[in-house]
């Protein structure tokens, strides 16, 4: 996987993620390709 694509799918998940209410910083990310 590009790092660069997983570091923009992070943060679009983290934002999405505080949108529905978790907090993205229990949330572990895990890179999938």
């Amino acid at each position: 996987y590009s790092e660069a694509r997983f570091l923009e799918i992070q943060k679009e998940a983290s934002s999405y993620l505080k949108k529905i209410g978790y907090n993205p910083k229990c949330v572990a990310s895990v890179p999938i390709s």
